[in-house]
């Protein structure tokens, strides 16, 4: 024996839309981290070298300028990816917590 088919198709019910988890924050707190210590490390060599050059009357070291401001640019571009990667797993946090029921 077959089972009759209805003689009106079921209707489907309504999913909500996925929405999108977000991008990954991890490699850009990686990069940006690092960018912070490159730069930390290049700015402290940068003073260190401007003092070493200001105490010894027999030194000659004038390079030392573009090596602190070289090491703050990269500290500040690290900061805003820290800061950016943050702002990410926040997002994403935030998605997982209204996703699994949330108010």
């Amino acid at each position: 024996m077959t089972t009759p088919k209805p003689a009106v198709p079921p209707i489907p019910k309504k999913v909500p839309a996925a929405v999108p988890a977000g991008k990954a924050s991890g490699g850009l707190i990686l990069w940006g981290v690092v960018a912070l210590v490159l730069g930390q490390v290049l700015y402290a060599a940068g003073q260190q070298s401007q003092l070493n050059a200001a105490l010894s009357p027999y030194s000659t070291d004038t390079g030392s300028g573009p090596l602190i401001f070289i090491g703050a640019a990269i500290s500040i571009v690290g900061l805003v990816l820290v800061v950016r990667a943050v702002l990410r797993l926040a997002e994403r946090i935030d998605f997982l917590y209204h996703r699994n029921g949330g108010r």
